[in-house]
């Protein structure tokens, strides 16, 4: 379920397949002087994301997604909105994506796997 102030709630037809991925993407530059000492510097806190994969959602989940992430403030990523997991814990995330890619399956049911980037 995805909810933000102004927006209607998401809320979509079927659970997140399990297993979550957590990915943590590490800001840092890397370099090895002509001596081969390898030197690492630290650029800014690491991201944390939680990616998931939602399958054979109804076409209305489609229509309410794609609304959704059509909104400027989600698809600009310029602010947070929450995210609840299907056991009730919610969590401040941002769309991190580029792309809003979400194929189509028999039947009309689309799949889609979406990646979050957590607020804190």
């Amino acid at each position: 379920m995805f909810t933000k102030a102004g927006l209607p709630t998401l809320v979509f037809s079927r659970d997140v397949l399990l297993p979550y991925r957590r990915p943590v993407t590490y800001h840092r530059r890397r370099r090895v002087s002509g001596g081969g000492v390898v030197r690492i510097v630290k650029i800014g806190k690491a991201d944390r994301f939680i990616a998931f994969r939602l399958a054979q959602l109804l076409h209305a989940d489609y229509d309410a997604l794609s609304a959704w992430f059509d909104h400027p403030t989600i698809a600009e990523g310029a602010e947070s909105f929450t995210y609840t997991d299907s056991v009730g814990v919610s969590q401040g995330v941002y769309w991190w994506e580029d792309t809003f890619d979400m194929p189509q399956r028999e039947g009309d049911y689309y799949d889609v796997e979406l990646m979050l980037r957590l607020a804190a």
